[in-house]
């Protein structure tokens, strides 16, 4: 039997396996030996949205939220526009190239859906009362000196889905 600790990676593996969670750790008890590392999309996608936010915050926004979840669905950012008179609902995504699709091309319908649900969620558990947009930032690029960060403001509306 093999066994796996979880370090900074997160470790899965390709056929049977049992996760137990002690304290802050994972380890993996697993019947294959066959074992792939997980984290880079993570750690680039929370790269990301930690330089959407810093770019929000310069823009005069302000975070009320980051990685808010509501069950299966979250939302990357939320935050108050400059005008404070709007909350803005932001989906973050990352890319370390633009050569297959841009990164905004992977909100889908679905996405929008559940982001949509979301935003409901968080509008009735926090009395929202301003109004509301929906932006998308993509963030191309391996660090910060190659990064291009693209702020697409009212990208979509999940009524409209």
């Amino acid at each position: 039997m093999h066994h796996f600790r979880r370090h900074k990676d997160t470790i899965f593996m390709r056929y049977r396996c049992v996760f137990y969670a002690l304290s802050n750790n994972y380890i993996i008890f697993a019947v294959s030996s066959t074992v792939c590392y997980m984290a880079q999309h993570n750690d680039l996608g929370k790269w990301g949205e930690d330089l959407a936010a810093n770019f929000l915050i310069d823009k005069g926004y302000v975070i009320r939220e980051r990685d808010w979840k509501c069950g299966k669905r979250d939302i990357d950012i939320i935050a108050l526009a400059p005008d404070q008179a709007t909350v803005v609902f932001v989906e973050v995504k990352t890319r370390t190239t633009n050569e297959l699709e841009e990164p905004e091309d992977a909100v889908n319908r679905q996405k929008v859906k559940s982001i949509g649900m979301a935003t409901h969620l968080y509008i009735k558990q926090f009395d929202v009362v301003e109004n509301v947009r929906f932006d998308i930032i993509s963030v191309v690029g391996t660090n910060r000196s190659n990064a291009n960060i693209e702020h697409i403001e009212d990208a979509f509306n999940p009524l409209l889905y």
